[in-house]
């Protein structure tokens, strides 16, 4: 009686082995894991508020791992990066749902505030304005690179104040770095304003005054631009973050402008990144 062959039963069961130990170590298959794969900011993103004042709602962030799953009890860093504001607890542990909140206090760095939300190597960015309807106020570009002209504008929100916007600003504006930024002239939104200006001893401050008949100057930000100090941006300032400030800001009314010095007091500075 002839003997029959087993080996392609055996090449067939190891081909199957080989199959399954190769899916068992998928590096692309998810894990149930505790390492944070994911973090989202749920609530309080994009709010308006005042400098020095917490924030109406607070900011939530949720925690998943690579399946989608909340992670309980990881800790989360909450991190201002832009506007000098602060936060009530700057690491929270994940509640049972993997959230995670804190209050924010916005600064008087920037119109435009940012908070760095992170868990592991998981991060997120929770975004937050200054409302600028009654402020002083510097407006910036966000961004800038070697070379440009960076123009500084002063401006103040008058938006919906009684009267007629004439007066002066008088306002003392600094700059964080002569080795970043070079002060070159003055723009101005309105070719009858005058100005009254002292550069400060260390060449990085600049006292101002200047007088706005009616000017109404179109703003993104939200109020009437007055005037700019324009900056070259140099070699040294590649990569940095350049601050600009405004302060013993004040203004003299005129005409019927019943509130033209009570209607902006308090100064919001800017901060620029250079690429």
């Amino acid at each position: 009686m002839p003997i029959r062959s087993h080996r392609p039963l055996i090449a067939v069961s190891m081909v199957v082995l080989a199959v399954a130990a190769a899916c068992g170590d998928n590096p692309n298959k998810p894990k149930n894991s505790n390492d944070p794969a994911a973090i989202a900011v749920t609530s309080g993103q994009g709010q308006v508020g005042m400098p020095g004042v917490t924030l109406p709602a607070p900011i939530v962030a949720r925690v998943t791992n690579a399946k989608g799953n909340a992670l309980a009890n990881t800790p989360v860093t909450f991190t201002v990066t832009r506007g000098s504001g602060i936060v009530a607890s700057t690491m929270v542990t994940t509640d049972a749902n993997g959230q995670a909140s804190t209050s924010w206090t916005l600064g008087d760095g920037s119109v435009r505030q940012l908070l760095s939300v992170s868990a592991g190597k998981a991060s997120q960015v929770a975004t937050a304005r200054v409302d600028t309807t009654r402020l002083i106020y510097l407006s910036v570009p966000d961004t800038a690179k070697v070379g440009d002209t960076l123009h500084v504008w002063t401006s103040v929100g008058l938006a919906g104040a009684p009267g007629e916007a004439w007066g002066s600003l008088l306002s003392i504006i600094g700059w964080s770095d002569t080795s970043y930024v070079k002060a070159l002239s003055y723009s101005r939104a309105d070719t009858r304003m005058e100005f009254f200006n002292v550069f400060g001893q260390t060449m990085r401050t600049l006292q101002t005054a200047a007088s706005f008949p009616e000017n109404q100057a179109s703003n993104l930000d939200g109020g009437p631009r007055v005037f700019a100090l324009n900056f070259l941006v140099k070699q040294a300032a590649t990569g940095k973050d350049v601050s600009f400030t405004i302060g013993s800001s004040g203004l003299v009314g005129a005409r019927t402008f019943t509130d033209l010095r009570s209607a902006a007091g308090t100064a919001v500075g800017a901060t620029v990144h250079i690429r």
